[in-house]
């Protein structure tokens, strides 16, 4: 419905009621009140509804100019200045629109009729303020649904993320398992390439030291030989694909290694975090090897120590140092101590200096009021140092690695300790 014919209609059955409320007047004082009717009364409505049908007009510029900015077609400038001069020009028309209804009232009814008008147009703004308040709480809400969408998309985004992190840690971790599994394969093949090498040159020995040349023995040395050769060849090729392969995933490695040390950086909840006793597969070897001995030798015998390809440094978990069977010393360290705290023991990892320059962990064992100090080296046992405190048994520690120059950190599932 055309705002414009509402609000002339508006004006219209306020006219109506005050023509009402003249007709009782003079019907309650039984006298008739002069009533002035202006030559230009006609006129004067119709202007009415000309101002009424400009301020139709404004409203509906104002609302298409929010909508353009609400699509980005305005910036914030050019919005503020065409609101601002679409809200002087209504402002206009409707101070403009009450002084034209004031004259007509002030020219159909007499001045005692006045005040009631006056309460009139008090009515019509509160009624507009209503509208204007019903409209804001309608942007209001559009706002809120539009914050939710965004908060909607947010969590999206950052489950998104998790998975890309998820796929990442997974790619690092196949490459440096496929790395390790490409350099045992290269090792074998040199191996069966030197012992075929050494059988070739045995057969060649062989066929030199042959009387007959024609002789049977003779034909199946050649034929033996023949098939090393071919045999030789096909190790050749598969050695030089699997060198190929190895140096791919090490230039793939060394691309992301910048990435991967970024990734690898604990905060001290990090590390705390990475001591975890109750881990399943940790549980499940507690449960085969109940005590701190066996829990010892077990790290020590049964899970090998390897340092970091091309010497990029990450932390791995509990869990896959034991399905892996392998890690580097601060893993292993961090295995143990996750061990023995699931025994209830009272245990921390110490990352040392030694005198040698050499970082070391190593994992200080409190039990029935002896101080213990393990070293997961093959060449040492679970009784090497111990001692009635702590520091006397950190003064006991020797080995080829060197004696203990300083301690860096102390790390428990409680805590973690920088020391100097």
């Amino acid at each position: 419905m055309n705002l414009g014919f509402i609000e002339t209609m508006a004006v219209l059955t306020v006219g109506v009621v005050i023509g009402l409320i003249i007709s009782l007047v003079i019907l309650f004082r039984k006298k008739r009140v002069p009533v002035p009717v202006p030559v230009d009364k006609l006129e004067a409505w119709n202007h009415l509804e000309e101002l009424a049908k400009k301020k139709a007009e404004l409203l509906a510029a104002k609302k298409a100019l929010m909508d353009a900015y609400k699509e980005g077609k305005i910036d914030d400038k050019g919005y503020v200045e065409e609101s601002a001069k679409l809200d002087t020009r209504l402002e206009n028309v409707e101070k403009e629109m009450e002084e034209t209804m004031f004259m007509i009232a002030k020219g159909l009814v007499p001045d005692f009729m006045l005040d009631a008008r006056k309460e009139v147009v008090e009515l019509e703004k509160a009624i507009k303020l209503s509208q204007e308040y019903n409209k804001l709480k309608k942007e209001l809400e559009k706002v809120k649904s539009e914050r939710d969408s965004l908060h909607m998309q947010i969590n999206e985004l950052e489950e998104e993320k998790k998975d890309l992190k998820a796929k990442y840690n997974w790619l690092e971790e196949n490459s440096n398992k496929r790395i390790s599994e490409l350099q045992e394969q290269v090792k074998d093949l040199k191996a069966k390439l030197d012992r075929l090498t050494r059988e070739n040159q045995f057969l060649k020995d062989e066929i030199g030291e042959a009387t007959k040349p024609e002789s049977e023995k003779l034909k199946n040395l050649r034929n033996e030989n023949a098939l090393l050769r071919e045999e030789l060849e096909n190790l050749k090729t598969r050695l030089k694909v699997m060198e190929k392969e190895l140096a791919v995933l090490q230039a793939i490695v060394e691309r992301y290694s910048d990435k991967i040390r970024e990734g690898e950086t604990k905060t001290v909840e990090e590390l705390k975090a990475l001591i975890k006793p109750s881990d399943p597969d940790v549980k499940d070897i507690i449960r085969a090897y109940g005590s701190p001995e066996k829990a010892y030798e077990y790290v020590r015998d049964r899970v090998m120590e390897i340092k970091p390809p091309m010497n990029i440094s990450f932390w791995m978990d509990v869990s896959d140092v034991i399905r892996i069977g392998a890690g580097d010393n601060d893993d292993r360290a961090i295995l143990l101590c996750s061990m023995l705290r699931g025994l209830g023991e009272n245990a921390k990892v110490l990352i040392v200096e030694t005198t040698k320059g050499e970082h070391r962990a190593l994992v200080l064992l409190e039990k029935d009021g002896k101080y213990y100090l393990l070293d997961l080296d093959k060449t040492r046992k679970f009784d090497d140092f111990v001692g009635s405190s702590e520091e006397e048994v950190i003064s006991k520690y020797s080995t080829r690695h060197g004696s203990i120059a300083k301690i860096l950190y102390e790390i428990s599932d409680k805590k973690v300790m920088v020391r100097d």
